[in-house]
């Protein structure tokens, strides 16, 4: 069977160069999301959502501000650092905190962002995106032409 279609070398040379981007983009983002360079923590499990109780609350008068928090885990009640400010006295809040810790520093359930199973996944896609627009962009710069010269000025009439 003759192949009527033929690429000329110059768009097969180009063709593959694209294709060659974008497979290293989606290798790069495989990777980078395999050793944990996308965001997600190492230990997710290192966190658990519990009901805690405000001890000491805080004005949002400045930066920095921490409220105290007591919260249960695994049957032992522990103290915590709350980075909020705002709550009242014994006003219950949803928190995530660290299992390790000892003293343990929560984040509100509803604020914590990039918690979940499509944030890893949207992290890598748009790392791809950003890679494959990238090779895009120096592809336009390399391919650019001079900029064409000025028409010539007309003769002077004396």
């Amino acid at each position: 069977m003759p192949s009527s279609f033929r690429l000329p070398p110059g768009n097969a040379r180009w063709g593959a160069l694209s294709a060659g981007i974008l497979l290293l983009s989606v290798i790069l983002a495989v990777l980078a999301s395999t050793f944990g360079l996308m965001g997600a923590a190492s230990g997710e499990s290192a966190h658990r959502q519990v009901d805690a109780r405000v001890v000491r609350g805080e004005p949002c008068a400045g930066a920095g501000r921490m409220e105290i928090i007591r919260y249960t885990m695994d049957g032992r009640e522990r103290l915590g650092r709350l980075d909020g400010c705002g709550h009242e006295a014994d006003e219950t809040l949803q928190v995530t905190v660290g299992t390790d810790e000892e003293v343990a520093t929560g984040h509100l359930a509803e604020a914590a962002a990039g918690q979940g199973r499509y944030g890893q996944r949207l992290g890598e896609v748009m790392l791809v995106l950003a890679a494959i627009a990238g090779a895009g962009y120096g592809l336009l710069l390399r391919r650019t032409s001079p900029p064409p010269s000025p028409p010539p000025s007309p003769p002077l009439r004396n």
